[in-house]
């Protein structure tokens, strides 16, 4: 088995916003078998609240969308530079065959950059 991991990037995440992530729509190699996990990491230069957001993954092989809960805990009391990073979420979605993968985040608060990894094997 060998996997691999493809890097999408939003900038700025626009608050309360199902945005499709720079470079999608993307198309898996041949011989993919599943998606294995997702990476996050996201940046801000003024966060002062609590954040969390939703990744969207939607296949055109698959039935979906697929959404994930990014666990995220900031609400800082004054506002600062925050870079939420190292989130890592194990999923498990059959590919049958080569598909068209969409990526998409909604973050409740508006974000520098967001940056997710797609690993498939």
């Amino acid at each position: 088995m060998v996997e691999r991991s493809k890097s999408f990037v939003l900038a700025p995440a626009v608050a309360g916003t199902k945005t499709l992530m720079t470079g999608c729509p993307y198309t898996l190699p041949a011989g993919t078998r599943k998606l294995s996990k997702l990476s996050l990491q996201a940046g801000g230069d003024t966060i002062t609240l609590l954040l969390d957001g939703i990744i969207t993954i939607e296949l055109d092989t698959q039935t979906g969308p697929f959404e994930y809960v990014i666990p995220m805990n900031t609400g800082f009391t004054v506002a600062t530079g925050a870079v939420i990073g190292g989130t890592i979420i194990p999923i498990d979605i059959p590919v049958p065959g080569a598909g068209v993968l969409n990526v998409y985040a909604t973050f409740t608060a508006a974000l520098d950059s967001v940056r997710v990894g797609v690993f498939f094997e």
